[in-house]
């Protein structure tokens, strides 16, 4: 019997240089991983991370934002045709709409800079610099309809 019998097809919502989607494609080349990333989307068609995805031989489009239901319309239509069981959003600067999370329906997760509640937003290293932190780090979260303020 496989140990790992199958892998989930991933999306990644980016929107700059795609540094947490090197990570994830690293990580899902593994043979232990279960992640295989089938699709990356970006708002902006200039994000650097499109051409890593290319590069990695991923599908990849950058879609331009001009308003969030376009963006998430077009988005939904390439997440159903690649079979997208689960969307990571690494680095992706747009909050999604509560239509489009219930539309997909599947697991969202959202990797965020810091160790959450303690910064929120941008800039959130030079934070804990400034602040002269102990600890700082990631967090990752599963993305709701709900927009939590901590």
């Amino acid at each position: 019997m496989e140990k790992y019998p199958g892998k989930k097809n991933i999306a990644v919502f980016i929107s700059g240089r795609g540094s947490n989607l090197k990570s994830l494609i690293k990580y899902s080349n593994k043979r232990k991983s279960l992640i295989k990333i089938v699709l990356v989307i970006s708002n902006n068609p200039d994000a650097h991370g499109l051409k890593y995805a290319k590069k990695s031989k991923i599908k990849s489009f950058g879609i331009k934002f001009k308003s969030k239901s376009y963006f998430e319309n077009q988005s939904l239509k390439l997440l159903k045709k690649y079979d997208v069981n689960i969307l990571c959003l690494a680095g992706f600067m747009k909050i999604l709409s509560g239509n489009f999370i219930k539309k997909f329906s599947n697991p969202i997760l959202n990797i965020h800079p810091s160790l959450l509640p303690k910064y929120k937003g941008l800039n959130t290293h030079e934070k804990a610099i400034k602040n002269k932190d102990k600890f700082s780090g990631a967090s990752i979260h599963k993305v709701t309809q709900k927009i939590r303020l901590w």
